[in-house]
């Protein structure tokens, strides 16, 4: 018997697939060709999937204000820009232990100059051993390409 008194249901992992247990035992059937109807099934469902999974209709377009193009450009995972945060960190004397504590913006800032002021606030060791903390301004562009301004 079985110990707990469980019986094992067969498919996936080997077995017939007919939920028998071990006790009963198992008779395979020989199985034949996929029929019509599976195949019409299995097409089909690989339509609805591939339909799912990014088939765009909409081009993308121009971000029209700040937000959109913050939305565009920052990480939806850390909500920093990697190209800000990897360009103030050449600039550190330890770059690893930099902490980035935000990406900010201005959600009125317009797009008419085709580019919004974004600034980030860090830490990071200093050469004397001790944490300073400390901000970087940068224009971002469309094309989410960014130009240090100014450190503080």
């Amino acid at each position: 018997p079985v110990p707990w008194g469980l019986s094992f249901v067969h498919g996936p992992f080997g077995g017939c697939g007919h939920g028998c247990s071990l006790a009963k035992g198992c008779q395979t059937q020989p199985k034949g060709p996929p029929t019509m109807a599976r195949l019409a099934a299995l097409v089909s469902l690989l339509a609805v999937f591939l339909v799912a999974c990014g088939v765009d209709s909409e081009p993308d377009r121009p971000p029209s204000n700040a937000y959109e193009l913050a939305e565009k450009c920052f990480s939806g995972w850390s909500g920093n820009h990697r190209g800000f945060v990897d360009q103030v960190k050449d600039q550190l004397h330890d770059p690893g232990s930099m902490d980035v504590h935000g990406t900010y913006f201005n959600t009125n800032d317009g797009l008419e100059d085709g580019r919004i002021r974004i600034r980030m606030d860090y830490s990071a060791a200093n050469q004397l051993g001790g944490v300073s903390r400390g901000n970087a301004l940068a224009d971002m562009r469309l094309d989410c390409s960014i130009n240090i301004v100014q450190y503080e």
